[in-house]
């Protein structure tokens, strides 16, 4: 027996392969791009957050939670996260958040009594695998585009209003 049209099957193999390749490497570079984004934010974040933690030493916490009402981003001043949240569901959720002091970005995913965490600061580690196999999933793709968006405007909108206080 031989294998009929061996040069055309070969040629489509190489095709498909190069395209996977494409898709994998446009995938990569659009998710560095954003964390990029985020990190690029590294120290007004940091500012943020010591600028929080002064109004909590000064009795403004108040002022402040009624402030962060009205945004787009959630922070959880015990663990220094500034963060989305996209629901993905009734019964789950999935967060992107970045931790400034540790210049990381940080993956969560909570829901049916299960959940998964992932820190990513640079390529290797934790980011193969949230970039190839869970971005897909859980709206970790949904949340990182929205907090590579929203952070410099909601750190500027922070700062003008520690102006008005």
């Amino acid at each position: 027996m031989a294998v009929r049209n061996m040069d055309a099957i070969e040629r489509q193999g190489k095709m498909i392969a190069e395209q996977r390749a494409n898709e994998r490497k446009m995938r990569e570079d659009g998710f560095w791009q954003r964390v990029n984004t985020i990190r690029a934010c590294h120290d007004d974040a940091v500012d943020f957050i010591d600028t929080v933690d002064a109004l909590a030493k000064n009795g403004l916490c108040g002022r402040f939670d009624e402030w962060m009402k009205q945004q787009n981003v959630t922070f959880e001043g015990y663990r220094g996260l500034i963060r989305v949240c996209c629901l993905s569901g009734r019964k789950e959720s999935a967060l992107v958040g970045y931790y400034p002091k540790k210049d990381e970005v940080h993956f969560g995913w909570n829901g049916y009594g299960m959940g998964e965490s992932y820190d990513v600061s640079v390529p290797g580690q934790n980011a193969d695998y949230v970039i190839h196999s869970r971005l897909a999933h859980n709206n970790y793709d949904e949340g990182l585009t929205k907090l590579a968006t929203r952070l410099q405007p909601f750190l500027k909108a922070f700062f003008e209003w520690v102006k008005t206080i």
